[in-house]
């Protein structure tokens, strides 16, 4: 057994880290658009209840 080369820890120690900054802007990008999903589902829901009403009243004449 040879004692493990300290610059291949160092590598692994930063690619650890690249892999956790990136999983940690992937979160914080995926809140964004979790954010920006739930405002276009509201603005849809409103949409679609105009336009429901709309229909409803079209098929009821």
């Amino acid at each position: 057994m040879k004692p493990t080369n300290p610059s291949i820890l160092t590598i692994n120690d930063g690619l650890r880290y690249s892999v956790w900054s990136l999983r940690l802007k992937k979160l914080q990008s995926t809140e964004e658009r979790y954010q920006e999903v739930l405002m276009n589902q509201k603005l849809h829901e409103n949409l679609n209840q105009k336009t429901m009403t709309t229909t409803t009243t079209t098929k009821g004449t």
